[in-house]
């Protein structure tokens, strides 16, 4: 039955290209639709590009040109169990309080993947807490887990919406408990 499905799509395969060859009115809507494929692919690879600066500003802890890449009104949900951050100033002077508590914070082995307006980045995270964060006291200690960033970008190539997949339980875990 397999076999029989592949080679009944290899033959209407040639047969639709057969019939496109020498249909030249067929060739408008195709060239339109391999236009609008070039247009999503560039589009998706913009946006990878954008999410890859974004991810070297956060590696560089420099906050003002990752809150550049940002819409005013941008929203940072983190793993969706608690804070939500609002807008792009809120957003950087929270980075600026976490990043002073673990100030080697830094994502390596990241991999890219876009899809239409969203571009999801899977890496590993790594930091030691060397600063108090609010009233939780800075213990030294390290922390490692990978995780998945889920970025959202508007038309212009703005970063509207990040969400996180890892709960913030897995690292502070690692950083506040009493076995080392």
């Amino acid at each position: 039955m397999k076999r029989l499905l592949i080679i009944s799509s290899i033959v209407l395969f040639f047969i639709a290209c057969n019939n496109d060859a020498g249909n030249n009115t067929a060739d408008a809507p195709e060239k339109a639709d391999s236009s609008k494929a070039e247009k999503t692919e560039s589009k998706e690879d913009r946006n990878k590009k954008i999410i890859k600066d974004a991810l070297s500003a956060l590696n560089d802890h420099d906050f003002d040109k990752l809150t550049s890449l940002m819409t005013e009104d941008a929203v940072d949900y983190l793993d969706g169990t608690g804070h939500v951050t609002k807008g792009r100033d809120s957003i950087n002077a929270s980075m600026k309080t976490y990043f002073k508590a673990f100030p080697d914070f830094k994502a390596s082995d990241a991999r890219y993947f876009a899809d239409g307006d969203q571009v999801v980045v899977i890496a590993e995270y790594t930091g030691t807490f060397k600063n108090d964060l609010g009233k939780i006291k800075a213990t030294g200690k390290t922390f490692k887990f990978p995780d998945a960033d889920i970025f959202t970008l508007n038309d212009e190539g703005k970063i509207t919406a990040h969400r996180f997949i890892q709960p913030e339980s897995t690292m502070m875990q690692q950083v506040t408990s009493k076995k080392k």
